[in-house]
């Protein structure tokens, strides 16, 4: 059927686009937050979302659908059928610096997570300290670079990016849908950020989210149970933590 499969194909689509939650991690070192968050939001995916279309527009210029599916470096193989074989190279090693940038910024705004959880009591108090020199979280980035490379050599790259992605998708609509909750129960909160089409666009976000997480879950329930599985190996110190925070509170 066309709507699962164009579901797992979104898999990969989401991972392209995922980095747009990375300025929310470091939302507390950010100038002006209710300013610069959400115009860095919408015009960082208006110009990755054109770059991709039109990536894409040049790959289906050069090439059939049916030869496109063949090739694994889809890129490399548009600019020298386009171009020449330079071309090729140029492209592979302007990806690749885009990588490493991409992957920079989940550096260093990822460990800001353990960090914040430390800090609210949430996690080893080790991970919520500053490195007196840099002015960065230095033993949450060991660890999380520690973490990373066990998950690296645990399992294919594809297999990786679906525990991923599933499990933050899932928590997105999750999020999402306690706007609802928040907005019922405590109205009188100061609401810093304002939600543009409320209570449609979320509840559309909620909708399609969560159809597609469940698609997901019956497509690829192995990646998807793993996704859930690391998540949840994380509720036991959680509730041991906010068990602590309560004692010492009383």
């Amino acid at each position: 059927a066309l709507a699962p499969a164009l579901g797992i194909a979104l898999i990969a689509v989401f991972w392209g686009y995922d980095s747009w939650t990375y300025i929310g991690w470091v939302a507390g070192e950010v100038k002006q937050p209710q300013r610069t968050i959400p115009r860095s939001l919408v015009i960082s995916i208006l110009i990755v979302a054109t770059i991709y279309v039109l990536m894409n527009v040049l790959y289906l210029y050069a090439m059939p659908i049916s030869e496109i599916a063949q090739h694994e470096t889809i890129a490399r193989a548009a600019a020298e059928r386009l171009f020449s074989p330079a071309a090729g190279v140029w492209i592979s090693a302007m990806i690749a610096l885009s990588s490493f940038g991409a992957t920079s910024a989940a550096i260093l705004s990822g460990a800001r997570v353990y960090y914040a959880m430390a800090a609210d009591g949430l996690f080893f108090r080790r991970m919520g300290t500053i490195h007196p020199r840099w002015h960065t979280p230095a033993f949450s980035l060991i660890i999380q670079g520690i973490w990373a490379s066990i998950l690296t050599l645990s399992g294919r790259y594809d297999q990786l990016f679906t525990y991923a992605i599933f499990m933050g998708v899932a928590a997105s609509c999750l999020t999402v849908a306690g706007l609802f909750i928040l907005r019922r129960k405590h109205p009188e909160m100061a609401r810093p950020f304002r939600c543009t089409g409320y209570p449609w666009v979320p509840a559309l976000y909620v909708l399609v989210s969560g159809a597609w997480a469940l698609n997901t879950l019956y497509e690829r329930p192995l990646e998807s149970f793993g996704g859930t599985l690391i998540v949840l190996l994380g509720v036991p110190g959680y509730l041991y933590w906010k068990r602590t925070n309560r004692k010492l509170a009383a």
